[in-house]
């Protein structure tokens, strides 16, 4: 992860689309709630899977031992959640509140029946981590692990990534990706070193952090001091948490999570096609986790991009052109003008096929004009050249025009090109016309 950072490719894997986001959120938060249901409401069922439909038949086996105290101390919880979000209680920490009340009323109570910290993991540590020796560093240990570890590294840059654009989308703030992935990198290689394991950005952290008034990198700070304090001092009575609490402040979490309105609309108003990669990326999220989820709604949305590209993408015989309000209606015969529009790239091959094997005979030099191009990819230059060379051993003159300077200087980087076609591609459409006219003359003298 660190050497990703390093090498910048942060940026590259940060470009997730809208929909893949959305749709992820919302499986996120619908499985987070889902897990939590056995919790709030004391069920005896427990390692609740991740496929939907194995998660709903467990809970409907389960659902005849729900616990009534739990429930209720479940459901006040998530009461005093909703009356802290709203004025005059909004300026008090909600989910703080509900943990100490939680907390004394265990406490008090007694409850046997409410599971706790204490009744279900045995409490909390009272002492900071142990400084570990160096792990084994031999050749053979590193080619084993290097593997798994390539793996994890790319899923966990992913996912650290994938949290840290749904937060700028709620805060308003852009984080920088590259330096997000050396941070997550120096801490995997600490961590380690005191007993921990690898480690990535949590979402369910993060908009509890910013649900709570986190706004900068001293909410982290804080959150991992008053960690430590817990750690120190307060492990003896934090046992006493109901974990009922908790699975209510996970359930509003959830819900804040989800931004309903813009979900509404990417499925009513957007096109479809997007609305069709938001609705899967949420299935698949529900149905066969974070991981194949994210995969899957970036591959669709990629292949939608390119789709959208080929069919942006055109080559047109012009005659007149609006934009730059040139005549052409008065060109010599003999003289044809085809503009190119959108990128020049692999989904445009068929194109290239079909316009060009249907040149008429009578045409005697060909431009192509280059003024709306962007770019070209490696599969555009040799369809680029392949065209050339075959209208040239037909016998016809081929010129550029306009080539803007990204794309000429890619023309000239590919060497495939043909240099005489090259010395004058960038040159405006009226001197390629007055060109190819005396190309003309010369051939009919």
């Amino acid at each position: 992860m660190l050497l990703l950072g390093i090498f910048k490719c942060g940026t590259v894997i940060k470009f997730i689309p809208d929909p893949v986001i959305t749709g992820f959120t919302a499986g996120i938060a619908f499985n987070m709630v889902s897990r939590q249901i056995p919790t709030f409401f004391g069920m005896c069922c427990e390692n609740l899977p991740t496929a939907l439909h194995e998660k709903i038949a467990i809970l409907y086996d389960a659902a005849g031992t729900w616990d009534h105290t739990t429930t209720i101390l479940a459901t006040a919880s998530l009461l005093i959640l909703y009356l802290c979000s709203k004025p005059p209680l909004n300026k008090l920490p909600g989910p703080l509140v509900v943990l100490i009340l939680g907390m004394i009323i265990q406490m008090h109570f007694q409850f046997d029946n409410v599971a706790t910290i204490g009744s279900v993991y045995g409490g909390l540590p009272r002492k900071l981590p142990t400084f570990v020796p160096t792990p084994d560093l031999s050749f053979q240990t590193v080619k084993t692990l290097l593997a798994p570890a390539f793996v994890i590294a790319i899923l966990g840059a992913i996912e650290s990534l994938l949290c840290a654009v749904i937060t700028d989308s709620i805060t308003g703030i852009k984080h920088s990706s590259n330096q997000e992935l050396i941070g997550h990198g120096l801490a995997n290689i600490i961590t380690p070193l005191f007993g921990g394991i690898a480690s990535t950005g949590s979402l369910t952290r993060t908009i509890a952090s910013i649900k709570a008034g986190g706004n900068s990198p001293l909410a982290g700070l804080s959150s991992a001091v008053f960690l430590c304090l817990i750690l120190c001092f307060f492990a003896p009575i934090a046992k006493y948490i109901p974990l009922a609490s908790l699975a209510a402040i996970l359930f509003m979490l959830g819900y804040k999570m989800v931004n309903f309105k813009h979900c509404y609309n990417l499925v009513v108003h957007a096109p479809k096609s997007d609305a069709t990669i938001m609705i899967l990326t949420f299935l698949m999220t529900l149905f066969f986790g974070i991981v194949m989820a994210v995969n899957a709604g970036v591959i669709l949305s990629a292949l939608l991009l390119m789709h959208r590209l080929s069919r942006s993408s055109a080559i047109d015989r012009t005659i007149a052109t609006s934009r730059t309000m040139y005549d052409f209606s008065h060109i010599p015969t003999g003289i044809a003008i085809y503009a190119f529009s959108g990128p020049i790239f692999f989904g445009m091959i068929d194109k290239f096929a079909k316009t060009f094997s249907a040149i008429s005979p009578d045409d005697k030099v060909i431009i192509m004009r280059m003024f709306d191009v962007p770019f070209i990819d490696a599969t555009g230059l040799e369809s680029l050249n392949t065209t050339i060379n075959a209208l040239q051993r037909r016998g016809k003159t081929v010129l550029l025009s306009e080539t803007n300077d990204y794309v000429m200087r890619k023309l000239r980087n590919s060497h495939i090109i043909d240099t005489q076609v090259l010395s004058t591609a960038q040159q405006p459409i009226l001197e390629a016309i007055d060109r190819a006219s005396k190309i003309l003359f010369k051939e009919s003298v």
